[in-house]
């Protein structure tokens, strides 16, 4: 408020600012348009992902399987589900083939390879189900980690995961008209972890009958998009099986198999401030027409998200009076990035940056009628993946 008074004392100002941030996820997730986590719109960076300890949910099949598979976040020791993280996923639910036959074989699932596509089919799959839990504003898929198996070095052993690809897609209706693809196209190759993160992001470990390694995978399709409360169904679909795995006691003449995996996941909120100043040394006392008062207006991101850049932009209402309710000051000031901001200019606000705006209100008539101006300011911003994209209904 700058307040004039009936006579025209030195003009004073004060400001009331607000912030907003908006997420805006109405619906069923859409498809990404672009590769990788360049999608992540919880700022995870690739090959930052490697950690055991982001996991969204696990299915396990072995209660014994070494650190650091076994992280001390999980309780349990039951046969699949097993083990989910609930502040990010509530429940899962075991396997379903559909189109192609599964059997469960101590710790591990048989696939028969006799029923695998030779290549990519939309109605073969092995089926689960996940319900989020009511994290706030938004949770993200980023990749998945699983288990290989080969033989023992050296020779020997007696369990192979065998050689095939798969593909995982995700949506929230049974459909799948709209589902997000987590994993294109991807190898296995018995314990050999082709594409899995170079980054400490294979685990291997031997026994006498084996030779089995863990490998992390960043998302290949796209960092999938999660809301909260939610019942999404994931579906693998195998196909083009090269070479035949190997199991003790399997249950079907030809295997592949598919062991303990985890889906890695991560949730994050948006979140804006707005800081608000009056610079006053130009006004004059008592305040004339054709004095200056100028605001500096400083933008940060706060949140975990990054933001678009250019939807930051304070909106100003300025309004004649001491209060609200005035009639509204026009034309509006206008309000352009400082040239002086420290931020780097690139069109998003990334996590923790700082923008600077600036703006002048000259002293009209109308204002020391009024006795004054009346002065408020938001700043609003929509999470935009890693490479530039807003995210829109």
């Amino acid at each position: 408020m700058m307040n004039l008074g009936s006579g025209l004392r030195c003009l004073k100002a004060s400001v009331l600012a607000t912030a907003l941030a908006v997420l805006s996820l109405a619906g069923a997730p859409g498809a990404a348009n672009a590769q990788g986590l360049s999608q992540s719109v919880c700022a995870v960076e690739p090959g930052t992902t490697s950690s055991f300890g982001r996991e969204a949910l696990r299915w396990e099949y072995n209660a014994d399987i070494n650190d650091p598979l076994d992280n001390t976040k999980f309780v349990g020791n039951s046969p699949f589900p097993n083990n989910f993280r609930t502040s990010f996923v509530t429940s899962g639910t075991a396997a379903v083939g559909v189109g192609i036959n599964i059997a469960v074989n101590g710790f591990d699932l048989n696939i028969d390879a006799d029923s695998v596509p030779n290549a990519f089919s939309d109605t073969d799959y092995l089926e689960f189900q996940l319900t989020t839990a009511a994290f706030p504003d938004l949770g993200e898929l980023t990749g998945l980690a699983f288990a290989g198996y080969g033989p023992k070095p050296g020779g020997g052993g007696n369990q192979r995961s065998g050689e095939y690809q798969f593909v995982i897609k995700i949506d929230d209706d049974t459909d799948f008209s709209d589902a997000q693809t987590l994993m294109s196209t991807t190898q296995v190759d018995d314990d050999n972890m082709p594409g899995a993160n170079s980054s400490g992001g294979v685990f291997i470990s031997t026994d006498a009958n084996k030779t089995q390694a863990i490998g992390h995978y960043d998302a290949s399709g796209e960092a999938v998009r999660l809301l909260p409360s939610t019942t999404y169904f994931m579906r693998i679909y195998y196909f083009n099986v090269t070479r035949n795995g190997t199991d003790n006691q399997q249950q079907f003449s030809n295997v592949i198999l598919w062991d303990d995996f985890l889906l890695k996941g991560r949730e994050c909120s948006p979140e804006l401030t707005l800081e608000k100043s009056a610079d006053t040394a130009d006004l004059q006392t008592p305040a004339k027409i054709g004095d200056e008062l100028k605001f500096t207006f400083t933008v940060e991101n706060t949140g975990g998200t990054n933001l678009a850049q250019a939807a930051t932009l304070p909106i100003d209402t300025m309004t004649y009076g001491t209060a609200a309710g005035g009639a509204e000051v026009a034309p509006k000031m206008t309000i352009t990035r400082s040239a002086t901001s420290a931020d780097d200019n690139d069109g998003t606000l990334e996590k923790g940056e700082v923008i600077t705006y600036e703006g002048t209100f000259i002293v009209d008539q109308a204002t020391i009628d009024a006795g004054g101006v009346f002065n408020t300011a938001s700043s609003k911003a929509k999470p935009v993946d890693l490479s530039g994209g807003a995210i829109t209904d």
